[in-house]
């Protein structure tokens, strides 16, 4: 008989020893764990980190980053916690404890609004429920209230984080504060209003608002949908804080309210006001709601229409000292655009107010009144005075959307305002002021203001292409100054500046353009977020179209 043929040799598994390795790598690796645990757990918190950064270089992936992130923040380093927390969340997005361990690194470093924002954002995942046990999840819960009452602590003492606020997607609800340097007066002319009642600096916050009523546009909504919406809402809202605005007629006769009677909403009963009255108060206080700072977000998706009580006593005014800012969740800051000395009104614009004093007017009689301010009456006088000012005024809206009817029209308002006696010995290489405030006579800017498309037009087009005329530059920043040094294109101009000349003019009035905008107390890091914003907005923008005053 044949001999059986022998039965072949297993083949190694070249995957058992790689098994094998991936055991003992893992029981090193819990062994190192084990090890740091107990070093954590008996305040040896240098020996904790080195044992935990073992775990680390061993492969050890985002829970181990995690318990050093723990380590660290026990030891009192909280920068190095959260590096160890972004890191891991970066590793894996999925492992959702990485997020919980930075929420408590921002926490320890007093960054209230990132704190509750995360830990917001981590509750809402949809694999939260999962992810994390009853007793993580109360966890989490005790440790959003925690850090949501320290935000409101300061949001309460005026501090607010206004970069993060401004940057951040869905940030969290704000709380209401008003600075006592506000003041509701009677004021001349003008019904109720705001003063100052002590002096108050550039940049300084005035009040933050939660809105009194609020609704958002839909694609294809229309205007009057929208304030028939905004109406029942404000029928659900506190009925004594709405009938402290006015539905119009002559204000003189009302009640100044004290800052009180903004608070919010107590348990008194108060009878609701009827739709023809709340319909009324909205066409009068009501303001467009644009949120975030951001030039080129996808903000116009959530505009809508609402009601800030305590922002609706601000009066007009073509020359403004105040400026305001949407956030995401609603909320309205006001800001000082200039220094305001003690008893001055403060007042904001209603429009557009970089257009002439016809449009103006037309704009103004819209809400129920003239203007009146400074800057009108001086055009209106120059108007009057000069000829070839009004023939150039005539020809503004011709011009429109035409670079060169534009061009033509601002040489024609310079041959209009120029000094029929220069300086006959002018300074052969002038200087630039590096935040232009022509208070002394500022009337000239004040005219060119009003035809500020035309010369951004001009001026943006020169210091995009870095073409040398300096001049046409600085005659459109120093008159949008005149006006408004907090409106957006101030900022626009700024950041196209610097492209062009990245000397320290253009950067030193991008800084100050954003901390008259967002406040003079801003740190380094929260300047340059918010200067990148700019930046960001300015560069989808950047077509070359004419100049966006609105």
């Amino acid at each position: 008989k044949p001999k059986p043929k022998p039965k072949p040799k297993p083949k190694p598994n070249p995957n058992l020893g790689l098994g094998l390795r991936y055991a003992a790598m893992a029981a090193q690796l819990e062994a190192l764990k084990a090890q740091a645990d107990a070093k954590l757990k008996a305040g040896d918190f240098a020996a904790a980190i080195a044992g935990y950064g073992q775990c680390v270089d061993g492969g050890g992936g985002a829970p181990a980053l995690c318990n050093r992130s723990a380590a660290y923040l026990k030891a009192g380093q909280p920068e190095a916690a959260l590096e160890d927390a972004s890191a891991a969340a970066a590793e894996d997005p999925s492992y959702l404890f990485a997020r919980f361990r930075a929420a408590l690194a921002l926490q320890a470093l007093s960054r209230h609004t990132e704190a509750v924002f995360t830990l917001e954002t981590l509750l809402r995942h949809p694999n939260a429920s999962t992810f994390f046990s009853d007793k993580q999840k109360q966890l989490l819960f005790r440790s959003l209230k925690k850090a949501a009452s320290a935000l409101r602590k300061d949001q309460q003492q005026g501090r607010f984080d206004i970069a993060t606020l401004v940057t951040l997607p869905r940030p969290p609800n704000c709380n209401n504060y008003t600075s006592a340097a506000v003041a509701v007066a009677m004021t001349p002319g003008a019904g109720r209003g705001l003063v100052a009642a002590r002096d108050i600096t550039e940049g300084e916050l005035l009040f933050v608002e939660r809105p009194h009523a609020l609704v958002r546009a839909r694609p294809g909504d229309d205007v009057e949908r929208l304030y028939a919406e905004l109406v029942k809402e404000m029928a659900k809202a506190d009925p004594k804080k709405t009938a402290l605005l006015t539905s119009g007629g002559d204000e003189s006769t009302m009640a100044v309210p004290a800052l009180a009677d903004f608070a919010p909403a107590s348990d008194e009963n108060v009878d609701q006001l009827d739709a023809p009255t709340l319909r009324s108060i909205m066409e009068h206080n009501a303001f467009t709601f644009t949120p975030s700072e951001s030039l080129g977000s996808d903000a116009e998706q959530a505009k809508g229409y609402g009601l800030w009580p305590f922002s609706a006593m601000l009066n007009h005014s073509c020359l403004p000292n105040a400026s305001r800012v949407f956030l995401g969740d609603g909320s309205m800051l006001c800001r000082a655009n200039r220094a305001i000395p003690e008893g001055t009104e403060i007042v904001w614009p209603y429009f557009n107010v970089f257009q002439p004093l016809v449009k103006r007017r037309e704009e103004s009689v819209k809400w129920g009144f003239t203007c009146a301010c400074r800057r009108c009456e001086a055009q209106a006088a120059a108007l009057e005075e000069n000829a070839a000012l009004r023939e150039a005024d005539a020809g503004f809206a011709a011009s429109s959307g035409d670079s060169a009817a534009q061009r033509e029209l601002v040489e024609r308002i310079e041959a209009a305002v120029a000094d029929p006696d220069p300086n006959p010995n002018p300074s052969p290489n002038p200087s630039p002021n590096p935040h232009p405030n022509p208070s002394a006579d500022p009337k000239t800017a004040w005219v060119r203001s009003a035809y500020m498309s035309a010369y951004l037009d001009h001026s943006l087009r020169v210091l995009g292409a870095g073409a040398d005329d300096a001049g046409a530059a600085e005659t459109a920043f120093e008159a949008l100054c005149a006006v408004d040094p907090s409106h957006p294109q101030v900022r626009v101009m700024c950041v196209v500046g610097m492209g062009a000349d990245p000397g320290a003019l253009w950067r030193d009035r991008c800084e100050h353009a954003h901390r008259v905008r967002y406040g003079s107390d801003l740190d380094g890091d929260s300047l340059e977020r918010l200067m990148a914003l700019t930046a960001e907005g300015v560069a989808k923008f950047s077509d070359g179209g004419e100049a966006d005053m609105d």
